[in-house]
């Protein structure tokens, strides 16, 4: 096991001990990076004629960084994932191409019971839905690669029309990820669907309550005051795999 996740193993199990749990931290801090490509987009997009076709726009897709920031309450598995940055980095001599993903993610909250809110879009249409930790059901396989020090396990959606694949690590025993990737038990540390790819840039810890307290209920208002209608995740995610299917004829 690698020093950094042995680390983490060491401080989830001083949770338990409440001297111990006074030095230790109550919050993870993720810098999530996003990119608008994945496998499933380019290997069923029929549109994509030519092998230099496919690899300017995977360039060209590749120069759309979109950052995220999450923060988790190690005790009560609460969580805020918000986007903060896009940076954009044009294809050399072609710098008049530019691209709009088909779609964007914008924040989620997760509570304790495992119940999430999430803003998304697709296609320019916004959907603000409502899911939990068994909205999408996972198959865990054998498969195994390292992921900034920690040993991941792949999983992958029973319903292979959501095309949606993970890695997560149970180095890190939080039932938690990006966006509505949960469900699963350990954290979430890379993910993939029909059209976005989620990598983890930097985890930090810290101990400030007041500054996840406040993202918190800051989305949880924002959601409210936003949404003029809600739908659950579960129907969104089958609607998304239409779309895909459709793209991919």
């Amino acid at each position: 096991m690698k020093k950094k996740a042995l680390i983490f193993m060491l401080f989830v199990l001083s949770i338990t001990s409440t001297m111990a749990h006074a030095q230790t931290p109550d919050y993870i801090h993720l810098k999530y990076k996003l990119v608008p490509i994945s496998q499933y987009y380019f290997s069923n997009n029929e549109d994509m004629k030519s092998d230099d076709e496919k690899s300017f726009q995977i360039a060209l897709r590749s120069g759309y960084q979109y950052y995220f920031d999450m923060i988790i309450e190690v005790k009560t598995g609460k969580s805020v994932f918000k986007f903060d940055t896009l940076i954009v980095e044009k294809v050399k001599g072609k710098e008049e191409y530019w691209t709009d993903p088909e779609n964007k993610h914008y924040f989620s909250t997760k509570d304790e019971k495992g119940n999430y809110i999430k803003k998304e879009s697709v296609f320019n249409q916004t959907f603000y839905t409502k899911g939990n930790n068994k909205s999408i059901d996972w198959e865990i396989t054998d498969e195994t690669k390292n992921i900034l020090g920690f040993n991941c396990m792949k999983a992958v959606s029973k319903n292979k029309n959501l095309l949606i694949t993970v890695w997560f690590t149970k180095e890190i025993p939080l039932n938690n990820g990006p966006s509505n990737f949960t469900g699963l038990p350990g954290l979430v540390l890379w993910a993939e669907d029909f059209f976005n790819t989620f990598t983890t840039e930097k985890i930090s810890y810290s101990n400030d309550k007041s500054s996840f307290e406040k993202e918190y209920n800051n989305i949880i208002n924002k959601y409210d005051k936003e949404k003029k209608s809600e739908i659950d995740d579960k129907t969104f995610l089958l609607m998304k795999s239409k779309i895909a299917k459709q793209l991919s004829r």
